[in-house]
């Protein structure tokens, strides 16, 4: 029997039936391995939220591996990342960063850190409303003190006294679980998300091509806080800032090229070391109060920024434009190459700067009145001089 005819008739059916069970079998096997996994991630993902550290800890090394594995790995990340709505400990997020960073490959590490962005952008949206909520309950308190106190401006008819006892404990109540988030939770969620996403985006940065060089970035920030960090060593293609915070910050061994914008932008504070921004617009950001050192700006639109206060050494302004003497009011520059005159700068009045400040029509009225307070420590009013009946 030659072969074309073996495969005919009978035996076909019987080779078909055969190949048939040879599928259901590696199906049924491939699907059982499968829900083994997944009975496995079940538990890891569990524990992941227990309130035992040790336990937490184990759960996070545990989802490593499914981490490395394409059919849980996208589950994986997003498990990883919502235990950071609720932690505060640095040992826990650092764990999670580093199996984050040890199986993802570039493009999912900027994916990783756009999500941190956004978690971070959650907790500042909450610090304005739950400062609100804080306040409503102080002013009730303040109300309720008043009716116990019988104060001639308050209700304090029978009902009304009546019903402060069970008000007062419902409001204790609230403010018991508001407190820790208004005075420390979220100032801690902002610091610690802040972090993870500069170890992420470093990891991203110095990933390289086949060509050996440094891929470098995207950084797009909106409304995110990220004050106390340290943002280092990194190379960003493009950058995006605006209406954020990186205030207190250290910021060095970076490089900003393509700025599209930093706009509204508060730097106050920071400490720039060996920095190059190159290429964009800088518009209505502070930088008051911060220590620049071999920091290059080349070809940056600068406009409506403020440098008060804040101290160059060896830094260099190439081709840049929109910087007045008024901007670098009792600023000081060491070995720099400034696009100021420092005898001016020396001769400023805090009055001259102060009415310039206030026609600056980038910068926030919000952020005006920070700098205005920042010249009332340095520059206190002269006090009135005294007449002789006050003598």
């Amino acid at each position: 029997m030659t072969a074309p005819e073996f495969f005919t008739g009978i035996n076909l059916v019987y080779i078909i039936g055969i190949i048939s069970g040879i599928v259901s079998a590696l199906w049924a096997y491939k699907k059982f391995l499968y829900e083994k996994k997944l009975e496995k991630f079940k538990t890891a993902n569990e524990s992941l939220f227990k309130k035992d550290k040790q336990e937490v800890l184990a759960a996070i090394a545990t989802l490593g591996i499914f981490k490395s594995d394409s059919s849980f790995e996208k589950n994986t990340t997003d498990v990883l990342l919502s235990r950071l709505y609720t932690e505060l400990d640095y040992d826990i997020t650092n764990a999670i960063a580093g199996v984050l960073i040890e199986y993802s490959n570039r493009s999912e590490l900027k994916e990783i850190a756009d999500k941190l962005a956004d978690i971070n952008r959650n907790f500042f949206y909450q610090t304005v409303p739950v400062r609100q909520m804080v306040s409503d309950l102080n002013s009730k308190l303040e109300w309720i003190q008043k009716v116990e106190g019988g104060a001639s401006d308050a209700d304090t008819s029978p009902i009304v006294k009546a019903s402060c006892a069970e008000i007062k404990t419902r409001i204790l109540d609230e403010y018991k679980q508001l407190y820790p988030k208004h005075y420390y939770e979220l100032l801690w969620h902002k610091q610690i998300t802040a972090d993870t996403y500069s170890r992420i985006l470093r990891k991203a940065s110095k990933t390289r091509f086949l060509s050996n060089r440094y891929a470098g970035v995207e950084i797009d920030l909106y409304q995110n806080e990220f004050n106390y960090t340290s943002l280092v060593n990194l190379r960003a293609t493009r950058c995006s800032m605006q209406r954020s915070a990186i205030c207190d910050a250290t910021i060095a061994d970076i490089e900003l090229s393509n700025i599209d914008s930093i706009l509204n932008t508060n730097f106050a504070g920071s400490a720039f070391h060996t920095c190059i921004f190159s290429k964009g617009k800088i518009t209505g950001s502070l930088f008051h109060d911060c220590h620049f050192h071999n920091v290059t700006f080349s070809n940056i639109e600068f406009k409506d920024c403020i440098f008060w206060g804040s101290a160059f050494s060896k830094c260099r302004f190439e081709n840049c434009t929109g910087l007045e003497d008024f901007q670098f009011l009792r600023s000081s520059q060491v070995n720099s190459q400034m696009p100021v005159s420092p005898d001016r700068v020396a001769a400023l009045r805090a009055s001259d700067a102060e009415s310039r400040l206030i026609s600056a029509v980038e910068i926030t009225e919000a952020k005006k009145k920070e700098l205005i307070k920042w010249l009332d420590i340095y520059y206190p009013p002269t006090p009135p001089p005294m007449t002789e009946e006050k003598k």
